[in-house]
């Protein structure tokens, strides 16, 4: 329901009218086996709808070590340019508008700073639109949709990566994304938003930073933190 999407006219009544809620529960209770990722959202769907614990595997979506490692990515990165760097969906709930903002402030203590961003965006979430519209645009470099070796090369080559969430995702707060681990698989230091999984992950291994996704300040303080 935070999905772009989803909150025009015609969205709005699409949501009205769908029960998603009420076809995951008949669809779980009908499966044989379910499988999901963090252990959080296995109690969710225990406690919630009452799915026994032994017909729930868990397994992360962790990707694999070797995958990464065959793709033998050099650590080179850009010296001219202090490079921020998102890979994945881009939409209203992924924050990266947040992120462009930042900028604005950045851009005055970082001259250097660039904002790499890959992936498919939603209409109306064009990150070139997007910083136009806060005279930011030299400072963003869209990459488009990238091959997987692509993606991961440039997620090398950054200095930080960001990952900002809606937290008021019930199951968003239960998991931890993909990009993540990914992150962590090739060392990289990562800027993470409020959702609680992911947060308390985070911080305990201390690996990254979390941040308001809803306030370019909070962004910017870190970022500018880290550059420091």
């Amino acid at each position: 329901k935070h999905y772009r999407h989803y909150n025009t006219l015609i969205g709005k009544i699409v949501r009205f009218l769908s029960f998603w809620g009420h076809y995951e529960k008949r669809f779980f209770r009908q499966a044989d086996k379910i499988i999901t990722v963090e252990e959080p959202i296995k109690q969710c769907y225990v406690e919630n709808i009452g799915i026994p614990e032994d017909k729930i595997i868990v397994t992360p979506n962790t990707p694999i070590k070797k995958q990464i490692d065959d793709l033998e990515l050099r650590d080179e990165k850009d010296k001219d340019h202090f490079t921020l760097y998102y890979a994945g969906k881009i939409d209203v709930n992924r924050y990266i508008e947040s992120v462009i903002r930042a900028l604005i402030p950045l851009s005055l203590d970082i001259p250097e700073i660039k904002f790499n961003i890959a992936g498919k965006f939603a209409k109306g979430c064009d990150p070139r639109v997007i910083a136009k519209k806060h005279n930011v645009a030299r400072y963003v470099n869209y990459l488009g949709e990238l091959s997987y070796e692509d993606m991961m090369r440039h997620m090398k080559q950054a200095d930080l990566c960001i990952s900002l969430l809606h937290n008021n995702s019930k199951e968003l707060n239960r998991t931890i994304v993909t990009k993540i681990y990914q992150y962590l698989q090739l060392e990289q230091p990562m800027v993470v938003g409020r959702t609680e999984y992911i947060k308390q992950y985070v911080e305990s291994n201390k690996i990254g930073w979390v941040v308001n996704e809803t306030d370019p300040v909070s962004i910017a303080n870190k970022i500018r933190y880290l550059y420091k």
